[in-house]
């Protein structure tokens, strides 16, 4: 089947035979399927006052394939907004912490964007963790302008710092890099010496726009006390040594996050993706473990929103070679699976996904679990007893 730009940009759940269903997995011939919305603009119209549509979907079948656990979003995850809205400042911006370090990105850039919008009184820095939120998520910087307004130059040190990654995962990297100009000068001109988190987070934000490994490696440093930030600078110091060529180097960065205490979601896609392209590089791997790490990758970036951090640095290469910078790009470019039946497709995706005798990385990175069963169990039960 030929896949075109067009279907490309339109399902987040796509290989050469076409998208598949996030439901049942299988592959939608045309004109049996529809876009999903995991959240309907309806509701959220209702509950936040925002009447655009979230770039949040992922292609399906009819309704006669309806499995209930895709439900969650659209039906429970208003009446968690609700209850979370009602929290003191303090209280939703813990719960916001939590959320944003497990990948769901989404619900904190909700909240607080309706608080932002609405301009209540809040802790200041809930500018900062909107930005950081925002710029995990699909057309994160579009969601940004359209709750805030034309989005103008803060004078806070964290604020530039999260406004510079929102343009760099945007495509943007002047302005990224002007925010983070703007932000290193008022650093050195405070008089007072930054803290370490906030070192480490500029540190962060240079590692991605120079490519810079050391850079990554101090704020891993800086940053030893937090699990989120330890494994973001690890992460970027993998994608940096495979932009530059170090295969090797940057299979070892992305190994040490392969284990079960990996929490965070996000994450998780990540070192699939990168495993199937570094596997890819060194020609080692069947095609079946390959195809299997893509798809389980495509499935989370596509249920939770978000984009992931690897298409920004993979770009470098793909300025000046054939090389994908996205799991779709990999599972697409150079008919790599072609050979793969749409019934050998649908097999592998069933034991990726629903955990039917997984093993290897997939195995040893999310165990048995389903994820259409388990993957929203983290924002299920992540609001405080009694709200």
């Amino acid at each position: 089947m030929s896949v075109d730009h067009h279907d490309r940009r339109r399902f987040s759940l796509l290989d050469h035979h076409g998208p598949w269903c996030a439901w049942c997995l299988d592959t939608i011939r045309t004109g049996q399927g529809q876009i999903h919305h995991m959240l309907p603009t309806g509701k959220l119209g209702h509950l936040l006052n925002v009447r655009f549509k979230l770039p949040w979907t992922v292609p399906t079948h009819s309704p006669r394939c309806h499995r209930p656990w895709l439900h969650f979003p659209s039906d429970e995850l208003p009446e968690i907004l609700r209850r979370a809205l009602a929290l003191p400042a303090p209280d939703l911006a813990h719960l916001n912490s939590q959320l944003h370090d497990l990948g769901f990105y989404w619900f904190p850039v909700l909240t607080y964007g309706h608080r932002l919008k609405r301009r209540d009184p809040g802790p200041e820095i809930q500018v900062a963790h909107f930005l950081s939120s925002a710029s995990g998520v699909r057309e994160g910087r579009k969601f940004a302008e359209k709750i805030s307004g034309r989005l103008r130059r803060e004078r806070d040190i964290e604020t530039l710092i999260n406004m510079s990654n929102l343009e760099f995962q945007s495509g943007d990297r002047e302005k990224s890099r002007g925010y983070l100009e703007n932000a290193n000068s008022l650093m050195r001109s405070s008089g007072r010496r930054a803290r370490d988190a906030q070192t480490a987070a500029y540190l962060r934000r240079k590692a991605q726009l120079e490519l810079d490994s050391d850079a990554a490696s101090e704020a891993q440093a800086l940053a030893a006390s937090n699990d989120y930030t330890v494994r973001t600078a690890i992460l970027q110091q993998g994608w940096i040594s495979l932009t530059r060529g170090r295969v090797a180097k940057a299979m070892t960065h992305f190994e040490s996050l392969e284990g079960k205490d990996n929490r965070m979601w996000l994450y998780r896609a990540e070192v699939l993706f990168a495993h199937a392209l570094c596997s890819r590089v060194a020609n080692r791997g069947s095609d079946e473990e390959l195809y299997a790490c893509l798809v389980t990758a495509q499935y989370l970036y596509a249920m939770l929103g978000v984009q992931g951090t690897a298409h920004r640095y993979l770009s470098w290469i793909g300025d000046g070679a054939n090389f994908p910078c996205t799991v779709t790009a990999a599972l697409l470019d150079g008919n790599h699976f072609d050979h793969f039946s749409q019934e050998q497709c649908l097999e592998i995706r069933q034991m990726a996904i629903s955990g039917k005798g997984r093993s290897g990385l997939l195995a040893k990175l999310l165990g048995e679990q389903n994820l259409g069963v388990t993957l929203f169990d983290g924002l299920r039960h992540a609001l405080p007893d009694g709200t």
